[in-house]
């Protein structure tokens, strides 16, 4: 089970009825969902649950783990599958569940059931049921009665998706076209049924027990997963976007430098009003937690890193910020646009990206591979003193002691 809260990042989901993965005739993309669904379905349990485990690391989750007892009855030998993983905010992290069914029939109620009862038992936040098939009816109903224990459902052409995005059991023939990687898929049997293998994953992880263990630190914790940038980060890459508004003359001086700032502030941090767990969401005034109820709505229907971190998301809060210019002036407006799309352009520097033609499910990344920023990464805190620096620099130029000076 993974990335404690829900799954975030780039994991697609849907409480939806999606029939299991099929040929699309003469669509290329359609053969290769097909083959990659099929080696799926072929994989031992152990190498599957490899597979998932991946994906839900690039989704952004960290310390994914599998957990508790692997059933080998026959009816469900590739059936029960268990993984543990954490999300993390700068003030919090949770516990979710993951389940996971190889299967190629309809995923039952009953299942639903079985990890809404772990999640009360173990106190997990989220779970998550994937499988490479599709859910019955009653079990999308089940699901989405997430009052109490949520539960998102995956289905197989959610996680094909998921690997389709993140290049994980295919690759590009120099055609460009995509192809399953068999090289890939071979080693990953070698490595999941090696004894080495085999026992140091049931030495890490016993049980799902260990949801009661310690918070980790963040940033060792997320080290080496896909992940975000902090909230913190964000902020200060909203208010250096205030630069630009220094270029305009009357753009900021004295009397509106605050409200300035506290709008590129927010901006920045709406597009994550679609996470599980965010800055935003929590943030009180005057005992009042104005994003909570928003917040909560938008992850449920659209998930994480999905509309909100798109150009369509840029876009309606553009239409929004231009009725506001009456109200507060042009520099608010145009610092929280700002805002909002330095929040997109940070997400695009990460391992995750940012799906920037949304509805299109693509990942968009600025910078190559290996030049890519994780959560809590060395380059993450080498960047931080910088934009501290730049953000007090804006500052000072905008005293009224200094007005003189410039």
């Amino acid at each position: 089970m993974k990335r404690v809260a829900s799954i975030q990042g780039s994991l697609p989901m849907s409480d939806s009825h999606q029939q299991s993965p099929a040929p699309t005739g003469a669509d290329p993309s359609g053969l290769l969902r097909q083959q990659l669904h099929q080696r799926l379905l072929k994989l031992h349990f152990q190498a599957f649950a490899q597979i998932v485990k991946q994906a839900l690391e690039q989704s952004g989750y960290c310390n994914v783990h599998m957990a508790g007892r692997r059933h080998r009855r026959t009816r469900t030998a590739h059936g029960g599958l268990d993984l543990r993983a954490y999300s993390h905010t700068d003030l919090t992290s949770a516990l979710t569940i993951v389940q996971v069914k190889q299967y190629q029939r309809p995923v039952s109620r009953r299942f639903i059931d079985e990890l809404r009862g772990t999640m009360l038992r173990v106190g997990a936040r989220h779970g998550v049921l994937i499988t490479t098939s599709h859910f019955s009816t009653v079990a999308e109903r089940a699901a989405a009665q997430d009052d109490i224990a949520p539960i998102k459902l995956v289905t197989g052409e959610m996680l094909l998706d998921l690997l389709l995005t993140h290049k994980i059991g295919v690759r590009d023939d120099g055609k460009a076209q995509s192809v399953v990687d068999e090289d890939f898929f071979t080693q990953l049997g070698r490595e999941s049924l090696s004894p080495k293998a085999t026992v140091s994953e049931q030495t890490s992880v016993a049980t799902v027990t260990d949801a009661a263990y310690p918070i980790r630190n963040r940033a060792t914790a997320c080290g080496a997963s896909g992940g975000e940038m902090t909230w913190t980060t964000h902020v200060l890459f909203g208010i250096n976007t205030l630069w630009v508004v220094e270029a305009w003359p009357k753009g900021i001086d004295p009397t509106n430098i605050g409200l300035v700032v506290a709008a590129a502030a927010l901006g920045s941090l709406l597009p994550d009003l679609d996470a599980a767990e965010s800055k935003l969401k929590h943030l009180n005034l005057v005992g009042v937690k104005p994003f909570f109820w928003p917040s909560q709505v938008i992850h449920r229907q659209l998930g994480h890193r999905g509309l909100s971190h798109s150009l369509v998301g840029l876009l309606l809060v553009t239409l929004i910020a231009v009725p506001l210019v009456a109200w507060w002036g042009w520099p608010p407006s145009l610092a929280l646009v700002l805002g909002y799309a330095s929040h997109l352009i940070a997400d695009a520097c990460t391992k995750s990206g940012i799906p920037f033609w949304y509805p299109r499910k693509y990942r968009y990344h600025l910078l190559p591979a290996g030049w890519r920023f994780t959560t809590g990464s060395q380059a993450e805190e080498m960047l931080f003193p910088f934009l501290v620096m730049a953000v007090l620099l804006l500052l000072l130029r905008h005293l009224p002691a200094n007005q003189s000076i410039y």
